[in-house]
């Protein structure tokens, strides 16, 4: 008796990592300023930003609190959709910083991740 299969299938997957932030601005005043939110290798926040991962946004006359997410669709941490080589697992952090003309600027902030990949 046939099982009628004419043959066999088969699937592989492999994790990434698509680094992106949450940032909320906040103040008792509008705020009156810019954000900058900056992805780096390590988790210093200092050196060689990653390609393509600095992100602004400005504020005019906004209420508090605003919030901000970067929009990365094309920096992965793992294997790119392709199939082919992204960035090195390990450190990754975020440095927001914001400057406001109205308000006392908030000293800069560096949020940092660790990522680990096991396929």
């Amino acid at each position: 008796m046939s099982s009628g299969y004419t043959g066999k299938a088969s699937v592989s997957s492999a994790q990434r990592w698509l680094p992106n932030d949450r940032v909320v601005v906040t103040g008792d005043a509008n705020l009156n300023g810019k954000l900058t939110v900056t992805l780096f290798p390590g988790g210093k926040c200092e050196g060689t930003a990653v390609s393509g991962q600095k992100y602004e946004a400005t504020f005019s006359e906004a209420t508090s609190p605003q919030v901000f997410n970067t929009s990365n669709t094309s920096f992965f941490v793992g294997t790119k959709p392709d199939g082919t080589a992204g960035g090195a697992a390990g450190e990754y952090s975020w440095k927001v910083e914001y400057t406001d003309s109205n308000l006392e600027n908030p000293a800069s902030h560096c949020e940092k991740s660790n990522v680990s990949i096991t396929d």
